[in-house]
């Protein structure tokens, strides 16, 4: 937002696409900037050729699908992991971490257990 109120509208497409890229709620951005539009329009009362660089924004999403499509075959892999149960996913990671210096709780869920071991991984 802040690229786009000091008009460098091509840095805040580019960074809203990244945004995208990492995670699907960057989509969530294209409303949010054209709102910034409306405003700048309604302000100036002219058209600015460089609002169009919020297009770019979309790009990312279809990056992260293009990604999703090369390792898995599927562009929407990620779909099919949110219907899984989390258990097996996060113990799976949290034993590729190494995690040594905590002792599993076998009474937690298998997803706190995750999220501890990748908070306390920088301290090993």
């Amino acid at each position: 937002f802040l690229a786009a109120r000091r008009d460098q509208w091509l840095l805040a497409g580019v960074c809203g696409a990244f945004a995208c890229l990492a995670r699907i709620n960057g989509l969530l951005l294209v409303p949010c900037l054209g709102l910034e539009v409306l405003l700048q329009l309604w302000q100036t009362r002219r058209w600015d050729w460089r609002w169009l660089a919020i297009g770019l924004v979309p790009l990312g999403f279809v990056g992260y699908l293009a990604l999703n499509y090369h390792v898995t075959g599927d562009p929407f892999a990620y779909s099919k992991l949110l219907e899984e149960p989390a258990g097996a996913d996060a113990t799976a990671l949290a034993m590729s971490l190494r995690v040594r210096s905590v002792r599993p709780n076998t009474s937690a869920p298998p997803t706190r257990l995750a999220i501890l071991g990748v908070l306390l991984l920088p301290l090993t």
